[in-house]
């Protein structure tokens, strides 16, 4: 069984075996691994802008997290949405990550970037392994299946991402693309699946997010 595989499969158990807050219905200050699991899983910049400055955060940003995220792909523009954004008199205790998840986060996205994808996996297995928030780490992983093209598996990450963190930011955009990709990605269609890829990539921000 191939590092892909594996890690797949391992994500999708440890996925249903969690459960999440599903039932807030207010939406919390964006954490550090969600935001850095945001820019790792390729989410369009403009809607993590959109994110940082509806939701806020909670955490405020040091010289480290930032290194993190621009080794991770953040843009300009999240940067300097990040910077302006308040932060928390105070972070609670169950906003503090933990060092090494973002370190596994920001090191995976990284070996995405440069094709090491098996390297990527290895990182998100360690990660989760380590028992962190498994949501991020299968918002990650979705992006690790999606550019090797496997389409049933990442959307199949997403959907469950989805079903435990209806609010999870960019998953439906995310679900959808892959789902729209996995249909066209057949031969002769290849010109109509870019299409629609590009199409979906142009949603605005409010619109790119989960109706129910």
């Amino acid at each position: 069984m191939s590092k892909l595989a594996s890690l797949f499969l391992l994500t999708s158990s440890l996925l249903v075996s969690c459960s999440a807050a599903a039932s807030e219905t207010a939406l919390r200050p964006l954490r550090q691994t969600e935001l850095l699991a945001l820019v790792a899983g390729n989410a369009l910049p403009e809607n993590i802008v959109n994110e940082i400055r509806t939701r806020g955060v909670a955490f405020g940003l040091d010289d480290s997290f930032r290194t993190q995220l621009t080794t991770a792909g953040a843009t300009p523009s999240v940067l300097a949405a990040l910077s302006a954004a308040k932060a928390p008199a105070k972070v609670t205790p169950e906003d503090k990550p933990d060092p090494a998840l973002l370190q596994h986060i920001a090191a995976a996205a990284k070996l995405m970037k440069d094709k090491h994808y098996d390297e990527a996996a290895d990182e998100l297995t360690d990660a989760l392994k380590g028992n962190f928030e498994r949501f991020e780490i299968g918002f990650v992983m979705g992006e690790l299946l999606r550019e090797q093209e496997n389409w049933g598996q990442a959307a199949a990450v997403y959907s469950e991402v989805l079903r435990q963190d209806p609010n999870f930011p960019e998953a439906f955009l995310e679900q959808t693309l892959t789902r729209e990709a996995k249909t066209l990605r057949t031969p002769g269609r290849a010109e109509e699946a870019v299409q629609v890829e590009q199409r979906l990539k142009a949603l605005q921000p409010s619109a790119a997010v989960n109706p129910n």
